[in-house]
């Protein structure tokens, strides 16, 4: 089955267990967390998926709300937070959408994302960065993690070698950014503290992914 958008390619990978993308093991966003964060501080994860990360970082101390547009894994998360006997009031996930977060102003110490953005149009980028400062608190911190266009080779696609390296494949789109775009991007709302890079596996191809720690202005 050929997906007809980015949802129902989510959708479809969930439910046949091809996320692939779940099990990979970014380290430089939990060292970001856990250098910047003390414990019993506010996360959002956007885009939480299964929510490996999360679960990790409640075991750590953090308080997490998971946000995900996939209805049956928001339902899959609440019931392994019940199974796991984590306290509902250290942990929750929440159905909802990047571009329109469902919570006050100003709410929470972090937002993490880890590639989301990549998937994202040029304008829905915008707006989520737009919705990600609003929740954040003054000073809070976003964790960003990405393609970068320093990947050699993903598939028949050669990132390093386009000038404008975004990609469509079965219905997904994959923008694998330079740090300037970033830069560029960010500048107006958040303060670039630092950043670095991981080649990791992904499915049958090495790539780098690009880890930001931005700061709000």
């Amino acid at each position: 089955m050929i997906p007809n958008s980015p949802k129902e390619y989510f959708e479809i990978a969930y439910r046949t267990g091809t996320d692939l993308w779940s099990n990979i093991p970014f380290r430089l966003r939990e060292e970001y967390v856990r250098k910047n964060l003390s414990q019993n501080s506010l996360i959002l994860d956007v885009g939480a998926g299964r929510g490996t990360f999360d679960f990790k970082l409640v075991s750590l101390g953090y308080r997490i709300l998971g946000l995900e547009y996939i209805k049956n894994m928001v339902t899959r998360g609440n019931k392994e937070i019940k199974e796991r006997k984590v306290n509902s009031e250290k942990m929750r996930f929440v159905e909802g959408d990047v571009r329109d977060i469902p919570f006050a102003d100003a709410g929470f110490d972090a937002v993490v994302d880890t590639g989301l953005t990549q998937h994202l149009e040029d304008t829905d980028v915008v707006q989520s960065f737009s919705e990600i400062a609003r929740v954040l608190k003054p000073g809070g911190y976003f964790i960003l993690t990405l393609l970068s266009s320093d990947t050699e080779q993903f598939g028949l696609w050669q990132p390093r070698y386009e000038k404008n390296p975004i990609f469509t494949k079965e219905g997904l789109l994959y923008h694998f950014f330079k740090k300037d775009d970033i830069r560029s991007l960010c500048e107006k709302q958040f303060t670039l503290v630092d950043d670095g890079q991981e080649i990791l596996p992904f499915y049958t191809d090495t790539v780098v992914f690009h880890t930001f720690l931005l700061k709000k202005k």
